[in-house]
């Protein structure tokens, strides 16, 4: 099995609003995070593939823009934004890996790839002329209708909190 992703964001960064810091390496989340990708790379037969995390400190977002209402302004404060923190290479890694895998018939002839995202439509469609089953599985998110197109099984029973 292999498990992609990206290790949290740490380091530090200031709120452009109040100038406030924001460790990022001590939220709940970055620690649990943490905690998983170290246990599953104890796991046997269980491989981890590495992206990395953009963190451009320049870049911040809003957290909940629905909360916001039409009335000609809007007073947006600190706590209204959050750092934009990014993967990258994740995705890239997956698909010439299933390419990869596929082509040099390396692996059984099932693949459970867990998304919602339809940029692996190409990957998918070498891995199945290659004689690869595809199972998606989409935890609940909304599927573009391509992505089930070129799958064999949609697995769509399964949520993330199973």
């Amino acid at each position: 099995m292999i498990y992609y992703d990206a290790p949290p964001a740490d380091g530090k960064l200031k709120n452009p609003l109040d100038n406030s810091e924001l460790d990022l390496s001590a939220s709940s989340i970055a620690r649990e995070n943490k905690r998983l990708l170290e246990a599953l790379k104890m796991q046997p037969f269980f491989a981890l593939r590495m992206g990395q995390v953009s963190t451009n400190g320049d870049s911040w977002k809003i957290k909940n823009q629905g909360s916001f209402t039409a009335t000609g302004s809007i007073m947006i404060t600190a706590a209204d934004i959050a750092p934009n923190i990014t993967q990258k290479g994740v995705d890239m890694k997956i698909g010439l890996d299933m390419a990869t895998l596929a082509l040099k018939k390396a692996s059984g002839r099932d693949f459970v790839l867990v998304t919602a995202d339809s940029d692996f439509v190409p990957a998918i469609k070498l891995a199945r002329m290659e004689g690869v089953q595809i199972f998606l599985a989409h935890l609940g998110h909304t599927v573009k209708p391509e992505l089930k197109e070129h799958s064999d099984v949609l697995l769509d029973n399964i949520s993330a909190a199973q």
